[in-house]
């Protein structure tokens, strides 16, 4: 894991790169690496300006753009508590033409499903045209809300997104801006559990197989859009995230489609379910 540290409007040269130490033993996972970084990052911010500044972390295996920073830190000037960035492949590495065209397929079925969310439940914050990844490829987070929601949380893996979540629970922006975005690598050898390079493998072994992935039907992401929405309205966001944690995953019911079709967004348009 990598992290740096801000305590101002930066340009890449006045950052400082931190490295962690080996953990505990409790902490040998992805998620205590990471929050080790995030710590030794906040740790200079608090040292330096009170913890006034922001907090950046990618993977090792990633490869930012060279305007990377400058591109979070505009994101965070802009209004945003907290960035997720786009995750590309690394098109330095050797990756299988079967298995870029199956991303491609996957990344139009991300569009459409956040064409219906823009439709059914807009972000005054986060409006379209926006990606839809906050990885810990690619996040940014203001110090002093990092700080409010206790750091990264100490589990084996999926910290970064339970860092995201607990960040929105307590009020913070989280936006996706198109101008922020990392390069990943395509390897399917990793040691995280449901990790980047699980995924790849689990993507590598469909291809091999010809056989077309199945995904949640669009009009499933429609009902929690709406879903969302009405909760949200009726008890906050934080009680809303709260609730959709207890739901039951979404049926994969759809053939991943080769071309999502164009949707009707007036028809998306229509009046949110009472909350529940």
């Amino acid at each position: 894991m990598r992290s740096w540290s801000s305590t101002h409007a930066a340009t890449p040269s006045d950052w400082t790169s931190w490295w962690t130490p080996a953990p505990s033993p409790s902490l040998a996972h992805a998620g205590g690496a990471r929050g080790q970084a995030m710590e030794m990052g906040y740790r200079h911010v608090s040292s330096a300006a009170g913890g006034v500044g922001v907090l950046i972390s990618t993977d090792a295996d990633c490869r930012p753009p060279a305007e990377w920073i400058a591109a979070n830190l505009a994101a965070i000037s802009a209004g945003a508590d907290i960035v997720g960035g786009r995750i590309i492949l690394d098109d330095a590495e050797p990756i299988d033409p079967a298995i870029a065209r199956m991303r491609d397929r996957f990344d139009r079925y991300w569009a459409a499903v956040r064409a219906i969310e823009d439709a059914s439940d807009p972000s005054p914050h986060d409006p379209p045209p926006r990606h839809g990844d906050h990885t810990g490829a690619s996040i940014a987070i203001d110090a002093a809300l990092y700080r409010a929601i206790g750091g990264v949380p100490p589990i084996a893996s999926g910290e970064d997104r339970s860092m995201v979540i607990n960040a929105v629970a307590a009020g913070g922006r989280l936006v996706h801006p198109p101008s922020v975005w990392t390069r990943v690598s395509a390897r399917t050898e990793g040691r995280a559990a449901g990790g980047m390079a699980i995924a790849m493998a689990e993507l590598a072994e469909t291809v091999d197989r010809g056989i077309d992935p199945y995904v949640p039907a669009f009009e499933h992401w429609r009902a929690r859009a709406l879903w969302r929405r009405a909760t949200r309205t009726a008890y906050g966001v934080a009680e809303m995230l709260a609730r959709e944690a207890d739901l039951p995953p979404m049926p994969a019911d759809m053939s991943l489609p080769a071309c999502p079709p164009e949707h009707d967004v007036s028809r998306l348009r229509v009046a949110a379910p009472a909350a529940s």
